[in-house]
């Protein structure tokens, strides 16, 4: 039962678009103060005056007298109020927060709405949205997420100026969330407006700072709960309107008649005081859900890399508006994300968006750096503008080509010079075979292949749903043979369903479509034993048949035949000198001419397609 909640909760915080992680405490004393509908603010974090000046208390709008208090009119409604806010983040800026000019609401209360967002504070009290969904239980999962209000208001004289960072960061109801939301958005906004003249909205975008949740099954959450009962979740997310309609139990959490930014309060990280997580939820918005929406499918089986590119862009235009490489420098701590690493494919790819993401991220941001931030952001977009619901790193590389042709030859050289760098060009998908572990992995993240419902082609049932990237192996001098393992993971209680790995001789595994067909030299599903299969490839299944005795590179990919995604935590490889006394050995017979089917390929029993699939409950 444990691991059934813990996989849900990993969903929630893996599936959204920013996939934040747990973060060190920093510590201080608690100093809330209290304001009409809920809490305006606390005591300061570390580094901040010790001090309140009479401004920030509450403002200058009226003095109690010695006999007793002077009824006081309602806050004048300024044009330009003023609040004392990070740029960046606490960790840049050590604590110290800076005078800022907010944009003027469009309420005369002063709460935070303006032409491009409308700030909620999610407070810890009844009356959230809730939702139940059936996981194999006793009983359904229920989920109750907090109520969604309007706090903050500005002081007596019309600023904001009291409303400071909670300290520790934990406080679930704290206002000056929303005011870093507030201030950073219309920033953003004004940046699209501005550089790209583009809105995408009529009406202001909703966003919700210090989203927690309650659940009645407390004891096996992944988390501790807060006093209050309400559970810290680590991440950020983009929902869309009609993203509600998919059957995703995390979407209907968020279930809305438009589209929001949800900023969820972490156990020690408030994720609205990190700009760079504002302004990258905020690129999603700008994307849009019809752009890079689902996976594709290619010759090579499912490429993620559509997903990937959302991300990418996302961080890219986290980073430039804000003229720093790194995204989540707070939010993710230690695993924020910084473009100025060079990552490339096909060495650094990952089904898991966000890491696989830093390859067109970090390109495009090598990119700015030779043609300037202006002439590179405004080329970026003109390209995203282009793209659609399951544009690949290929296809996305030919549109920047084609946009830097149109600026001008240098834009055009440097383009090309920094997506062949990063391998972006005609990347071809295949890793070497490595003994690995996520546990001592750079990334920390297992392998992981995609169910027949993520696949999304019915035709895949009879093939197995293809793996994200294929594999190869190069027979060792002198070896007759290799071993290689796999160990295999469910998501939920049950057991994984074994895998399938599909091999060819010197070629890419090929998949065409329409009727579905795969193009092997064989396929080989071994036994799962301890949750870990194994085989061995005989030296035979790497001659070239005409290379006198010489030996080809062995490709292969993993197929998964189960409605469920399998999780790959560990594989291993081992060249062998005898394969005497071992079994489940592979030595690449031909099939006999009597199995009905040409050799080397095989039908799905249903017609596919070429269409886009879609991404599922894969994060």
């Amino acid at each position: 039962m444990a691991k059934q909640i813990k996989r849900w909760v990993e969903r929630l915080q893996l599936t959204c678009r920013v996939g934040l992680v747990s973060l060190c405490t920093i510590t201080g004393c608690d100093d809330t103060q209290s304001v009409e509908g809920g809490t305006a603010g606390a005591g300061a974090l570390a580094g901040d005056p010790a001090g309140v000046s009479a401004g920030e208390q509450g403002g200058s709008g009226g003095e109690g007298g010695e006999g007793g208090a002077v009824p006081l009119g309602p806050p004048p409604h300024l044009s330009a109020p003023k609040a004392m806010l990070f740029n960046l983040d606490p960790i840049i800026e050590d604590y110290t927060r800076t005078e800022v000019e907010l944009t003027t609401t469009t309420h005369e209360d002063g709460r935070l709405t303006s032409h491009a967002v409308k700030v909620f504070n999610c407070l810890n009290e009844p009356g959230g949205v809730t939702f139940e969904t059936d996981i194999g239980l006793e009983e359904p999962l229920r989920v109750s997420l907090c109520r969604e209000e309007q706090v903050a208001r500005p002081d007596q004289d019309g600023h904001y100026l009291s409303v400071r960072p909670s300290s520790p960061t934990s406080d679930p109801n704290d206002s000056f969330a929303e005011l870093m939301m507030y201030y950073h958005v219309n920033r953003a906004y004004e940046y699209y407006l501005t550089q790209h003249d583009y809105t995408r909205y009529d009406e202001p975008l909703k966003a919700v700072v210090n989203v927690q949740l309650t659940t009645n099954y407390p004891d096996y959450y992944l988390d501790e709960p807060n006093s209050d009962g309400y559970f810290p979740v680590e991440n950020a997310l983009f929902v869309a309107e009609w993203e509600g309609e998919l059957t995703s139990e995390v979407s209907d959490v968020f279930k809305r008649d438009r589209d929001m930014i949800v900023f969820f309060q972490g156990a020690s990280v408030d994720y609205a005081y990190d700009a760079s997580v504002i302004y990258h939820e905020y690129a999603h918005a700008m994307v849009g859900i019809e752009r890079l929406r689902y996976m594709a499918l290619d010759e090579h089986g499912v490429d993620s890399s559509p997903r990937a590119l959302s991300e990418g862009i996302a961080d890219y235009f986290a980073a430039s508006p804000l003229n720093q490489s790194v995204v989540g420098r707070y939010g993710l701590n230690n695993r924020s994300r910084d473009l100025a690493t060079q990552y490339t494919c096909p060495r650094d790819m990952i089904w898991e968006p966000h890491r696989f993401g830093r390859v067109i991220g970090s390109a495009l941001w090598a990119l700015r750096e030779r043609l300037g931030a202006v002439l590179t952001d405004r080329l970026v977009f003109d390209a995203m503008l282009l793209f659609h619901s399951s544009t690949t790193y290929q296809e996305a590389s030919e549109l920047l080509l084609a946009q830097a042709e149109l600026t001008s030859s240098e834009a055009l050289e440097a383009t090309r010079a920094v997506l062949t760098e990063h391998g972006l060009i005609d990347c071809v998908r295949s890793l070497p075979w490595e003994t690995f572990s996520s546990f001592t992995s750079s990334t920390g993240y297992p392998f992981m292949v995609g169910s027949l419902v993520d696949a999304g082609l019915e035709g895949f049932r009879a093939t197995g749903a293809p793996d994200y990237y294929q594999r190869h192996v190069d027979l060792p001098e002198g070896a007759e043979g290799v071993e290689l393992a796999w160990w295999i993971e469910s998501e939920v209680a049950a057991p994984p369903s074994s895998l399938s790995l599909a091999y060819r001789r010197g070629a890419l595994v090929e998949f065409r479509y329409d009727p579905l067909e795969l193009i092997m030299d064989g396929k080989v599903r071994p036994p799962s034993i301890s949750q870990v299969q194994r085989v061995v490839f005989a030296r035979r299944c790497f001659i070239n048949p005409e290379g006198d005795d010489a030996t080809d590179r062995l490709h292969m990919i993993f197929l998964n035949h189960g409605v469920r995604s399998v999780i790959v935590p560990r594989l291993s490889i081992e060249p062998l000198e005898s394969l005497e006394g071992l079994t489940q050995v592979e030595t690449c017979e031909p099939p006999p001419p009597e199995a009905g089917t040409e050799a080397g390929t095989e039908a799905g029993t249903e017609a596919g397609t070429g269409a886009g699939t879609e991404a599922g409950a894969a994060p």
